[in-house]
């Protein structure tokens, strides 16, 4: 793996204010990838799967859910296994039809469910992606 967007666990729990609830116990001072690391060789699978979620940036966090999900488990319906690959479609070729497509789905299936959070993780618009905050002065 290239290197992560954050160092640190506590980098990662101060871009995002709900990861240390979603993952739950953490030593703030560690290294991201050995915290992955420590969290796989416990089998503490939904920590790890959590971290992974926000550790990597939001298409390839979308691609590797989809393909996760495809792969573990068959027992999604059809509305389900579509949210799957629409959401994959949008982050591998992030235009807006494909956003959008996403996301009416992925409002329409069952919350509960990863394919529909998978679906709905698409930004507000693709266009965003490529934004830049103004500098402060």
């Amino acid at each position: 793996m290239k290197q992560p967007r954050f160092t640190t666990v506590k980098d990662l729990f101060e871009a995002y204010s709900r990861a240390a609830d979603d993952v739950g116990e953490a030593d703030p001072g560690m290294g991201s990838l050995e915290f992955l690391q420590q969290l796989v060789e416990k089998r503490k699978w939904e920590p790890a799967i959590s971290f992974c979620a926000y550790l990597l940036p939001k298409r390839e966090a979308v691609v590797w859910g989809c393909r996760s999900l495809s792969r573990m488990t068959n027992q999604f319906n059809a509305d389900e296994e579509r949210a799957l690959a629409y959401a994959e479609e949008w982050a591998t070729e992030p235009e807006e039809w494909r956003r959008v497509r996403a996301l009416t789905l992925g409002n329409r299936i069952d919350q509960r469910s990863a394919a529909a959070w998978l679906a709905l993780r698409m930004p507000v618009s693709s266009s965003l992606d490529n934004i830049r905050k103004p500098a402060r002065s």
